[in-house]
């Protein structure tokens, strides 16, 4: 796995899971000052329950081989995530969600690029499609994918509302087999 002296990037484990609560708490934070930032979940809070069996489900994923998810650690503490999923889809289960989150004060740094690049190593064996969406205005979401080959295949103008806000939603594809 990648690393340099400043932090370094590894696969999640099961411990990890209070980290995991940390930066859930810190999307939430960001979602609370303003909401048009991510795709994450708005209005709705992270309690222990949902965040006890997103951990979970993730890691049996993870075993299962049908999920690969690696942390990015900086300062003794996981500060990012990187997990591609496989569809549970009968009809899709050659393509995997893509899903990204570095915490705020380490972003700007390279340090998510690192942890999508190290993520697109060694996908899932039966993966042959990553998607990713993003809110339209998230610019350095858009130029991250970009800069790994996801191309633009959906503009869902509105998809997402955020209190009284529509927000419009792109989804990204890129072929991996």
């Amino acid at each position: 796995m990648a690393s340099t002296s400043k932090f370094k990037i590894r696969p999640l484990r099961w411990n990890d899971f209070d980290d995991y609560c940390k930066i859930w708490r810190s999307l939430q934070e960001e979602l609370d000052k303003d909401p048009r930032l991510t795709m994450g979940r708005y209005k709705e809070r992270a309690d222990w329950e949902f965040l006890i069996t997103g951990f979970s489900d993730l890691y049996r994923e993870i075993k299962a081989r049908s999920a690969k998810s690696l942390v990015l650690e900086a300062d003794g503490h996981v500060v990012g995530l990187c997990s591609i999923r496989l569809s549970g889809s009968t009809h899709a289960q050659h393509t995997a969600d893509l899903t990204y989150y570095v915490i705020k004060q380490y972003r700007g740094k390279g340090m998510g690029t690192e942890l999508v690049k190290e993520s697109l190593k060694d996908v899932p064996k039966k993966c042959e499609i990553i998607t990713a969406g993003t809110h339209s205005n998230n610019k350095a979401s858009i130029a991250l994918l970009k800069k790994f080959g996801f191309k633009r295949v959906a503009f869902m103008p509105g998809f997402s509302k955020r209190g009284k806000t529509y927000l419009n939603v792109e989804e990204y594809y890129k072929k991996v087999k």
